[in-house]
This record gives C-alpha cells, structure tokens and sequence, in this order.
C-alpha cells in the first residue's frame, strides 16, 4: 500500500546548483536510463528496450554555459514513397532527455536531437547548439536509445551499440578516450538487448541476460570489481538472469528476471543509492536494495533511483530511495530514505528521473516531484514539491523522460511537449525561453 501523507511540502529553489561540476562530485549529476528485458513486454524507455511507455529514461547532469544557437535540420524521411512520388514522414516513436539536450527516435529509425551540442552530443557533425531537431549523422536501425549526461548511446537492429558525445573516460566504449561528433561503435558489442547510459558510463543488457558496463569507474559502477575506468566493455562480476539495468551518476542497478527477485545496486553510495542498509560510500561489488521486490521497471535518477510496481497497465506503485534533497523521492519529507512508496501513486504506468521524478499514469496524465528550479515539475511554478504534483495542461501522454532541468513527453498524437530550462534549446520550439508548462517541439 502507498504511504499517504497529508502534508503537501513545497521548498523555494536555493541557490545551489545540483548539476553543477566539480572534482569532488566527478561531473554532472544524471539520471541514466532503465531497460527491460525478458519478463517483460509492456516496458520503455530512455535507456531502455522497447521504448518510454512504461520506464522513463532519464538523465541529469551539469549546465553548460553559454546560449543556444540555432542550427537547421531537415526534416528525415522514411525511403518508400507514398501515391504520388511524394515521401512518407517518419514519426516519433519514442523521446528522451539528456542534460539540456533531446532526443527523438523516429518510426523509420532514425533519431533527431535538439539542444545543448557541447562534445558533439546531438551527433550531427558540429556542436552547434540547435533550438530545433536535427538528425544524428549516419545513424539507422535504432531500436532503443539512451541519454547520457554529454553523450548519448543507440541499441541497433541486430544488437550493435553505437555511441557519440563526450569520451572523457571511455563511455563511448570504442577504445579511445577522444570525443565523437558522430556515432561511434562499442567494441565487440553484437547481442545486445538493451541499453542505459549514465553521467559518464554506460551499460548493455546482453542476449543472454547478462552485463557489461564501460566508462567511468571511479566508485566501481562499472561492476567489474575494481575502481579503474575501461575504454572498452567489461563484464559486470556475478550478474546473471537479469531483465533490465539502470545507469546513474556513480551507479548502477539492476533488475532480475524472476518475478519476486530484489534489484542488486552498485557504485556510489553518498545519499543511500545502493538501498539504505549498505552504509560504505561506495561499493564495487551489488548490494541488495532491501525490499524493492517484484518490481517490472527500474530507472536511475540524480543520486536516487526508483522502481514501477504493480501487475497490470492501470495499478502500478512507484518505489524510490536515495537523495531527497529536493523531494524528488515523493514521500513528503526532504531527508534521505531508503525504498518507500511514493505518496497517491496507484496508477502509473512509467517512471523517469533525473533531479525530478515523474510518473506517467494510466489515464495519460502525467505528475511530478522533486527539484524544480527551471519549472520541470510543469506545474506553472518554480518551487519545489516532495509529493506529486500534475503537470498543467497534459492529456494523452504515451511516454514520458526528465532531463537535467527539463522534462519532455510523446502525445498519442505524435507531438512532442517539453517544459523547463530552455538555455540551450533544449525545450525544441525554436526559443530559448525557459518555460513552467509544456511547450510543444517544432519540426518532428
């Protein structure tokens, strides 16, 4: 049963910044992506196999200085031609929000991004911010994608993996540490099932239920046992049977394929990411988060993550734990928790994270809590909430995935709203104003 508090807390934004970098956090704060795989069928995501209905994908990290400028993009088209000669437009499929960036993956297998292009991480060839989509260069075949902090990853037909954005410590995972414009392949990635990025690593889901990470390491959310980064995929120790992975800030998590199986973290520990009862601040072999049990989606988010529970479309629970700085668990307090049920949350069907929490519901409504400086909550304000709350104006929503400070969702219709922090274009309606409630992307 949900916990169901009465208060409703609202905390004004204070001058700290959560994404901001610093040697001592190790870069941007982030929420990576959850992906299913096995046991489930009605999952997404924005790091996930199959999509963002029912996992949100999101990811956080540090904000980029400087505006956004506006760089064109044609619109893709699918090849086969329509009565009359003329093209068919694709359609999006699926959206995912980076850190001030965007993406879309189109029903012919393409993906468009918008936004922030610092290290190249709209993949098309420059760093030119855009206010409007562009297309990822020579990329096609995309099944799933996942949105990192600088970089961003992309699950092709037939289980290749190819990556571009920033390559600091490896995350592109192509043996370099030099940063592409342009997709690059993971190294000797061929049956991958599913994929989640991280602030500056990244993991696949395999065929055969197993994984392997790659990037940084330095609190051991790579898996592999130790704390040194790897350029190249790595396999995670003594993970088997697993359904679906979710990449964080410094950590990640993982879901198994049995029904009544816990979710296993590793990596940073600062606010109680790896569950609560584990107290070292980082561990680099899994941890047992203690009671998120038969769970059918996980997803990380800013040093929190958080688990859909429930047995049908219409009467999912959500679960989260870690920081709780800005209320992003939910459960109307600010302190730091291990697992708790998020309050009034019975119907969700989707869940993504970042230093906001949201949850997609089976009406197609869409409510959120936790940080919300820029007006990513979409609730018309810029305070803060530690329960959810609706995000204004919204009906219809298929999937959902929060960004860095901006959230952004897929109509049924095939439109796409955002909301939030527009600095660097990344709401996608050709400004740079930020906005309080969704506004909807121009050109897809």
């Amino acid at each position: 049963m949900p916990i169901i508090l009465a208060s409703c807390g609202a905390r004004s934004s204070l001058a700290i910044d959560p994404y901001s970098e610093s040697p001592g956090s190790g870069g941007a704060s982030l929420a990576g992506g959850a992906t299913n795989y096995g046991r489930f069928t009605n999952v997404g995501a924005g790091s996930s196999l199959g999509g963002h209905t029912n996992v949100g994908g999101a990811t956080g990290g540090s904000n980029q200085g400087g505006a956004g400028t506006s760089a064109g993009g044609a619109t893709q088209t699918t090849g086969g031609s329509a009565t009359g000669g003329a093209s068919t437009p694709a359609s999006v499929k699926n959206i995912y929000a980076g850190t001030h960036y965007s993406c879309a993956l189109m029903d012919d297998g393409t993906v468009r991004s918008w936004g922030s292009n610092d290290s190249g991480r709209l993949g098309n060839g420059s760093t030119a911010d855009s206010r409007i989509p562009v297309t990822v260069s020579g990329l096609d075949q995309v099944t799933a994608l996942s949105t990192g902090s600088r970089h961003a990853c992309a699950l092709r037909k037939g289980g290749t993996i190819q990556c571009w954005g920033d390559n600091t410590y490896g995350q592109l995972g192509n043996g370099t540490t030099t940063l592409s414009m342009t997709p690059v392949n993971v190294i000797g990635i061929t049956q991958a099932a599913a994929i989640a990025a991280g602030v500056d690593h990244s993991c696949a889901l395999l065929q055969d239920a197993t994984v392997q990470c790659w990037g940084s390491n330095d609190y051991g959310q790579l898996g592999d046992g130790t704390t040194s980064s790897s350029n190249r995929p790595v396999a995670v120790v003594s993970l088997y049977s697993v359904s679906a992975i979710a990449a964080g800030r410094k950590d990640s998590c993982a879901l198994p394929l049995s029904s009544t199986g816990a979710v296993t973290c590793w990596g940073w520990n600062s606010h109680k990411q790896l569950g609560g009862d584990f107290t070292g601040f980082y561990s680099v072999s899994q941890v047992t988060v203690p009671g998120a049990v038969s769970a059918r989606a996980l997803i990380a988010g800013d040093q929190h993550n958080c688990v859909l529970i429930g047995g049908g479309s219409s009467s999912g629970t959500v679960q989260c734990w870690g920081w709780n700085y800005w209320g992003q668990l939910g459960i109307g307090t600010w302190a730091d928790n291990g697992p708790a049920n998020v309050t009034g949350i019975t119907s969700a069907t989707a869940v993504t994270a970042s230093s906001q929490t949201c949850a997609l519901l089976s009406g197609g409504k869409v409510k959120c809590w936790g940080y919300n400086s820029e007006g990513e909550l979409g609730d018309g304000t810029t305070l803060e909430k530690d329960v959810p709350v609706d995000v204004m104006g919204l009906a219809n929503v298929s999937a959902i995935s929060a960004g860095s400070a901006h959230t952004c969702a897929l109509l049924s219709s095939g439109q796409v709203k955002c909301w939030g922090d527009n600095a660097l274009g990344e709401l996608g309606d050709g400004t740079l104003t930020s906005s309080t409630v969704p506004v909807t992307v121009t050109g897809l």
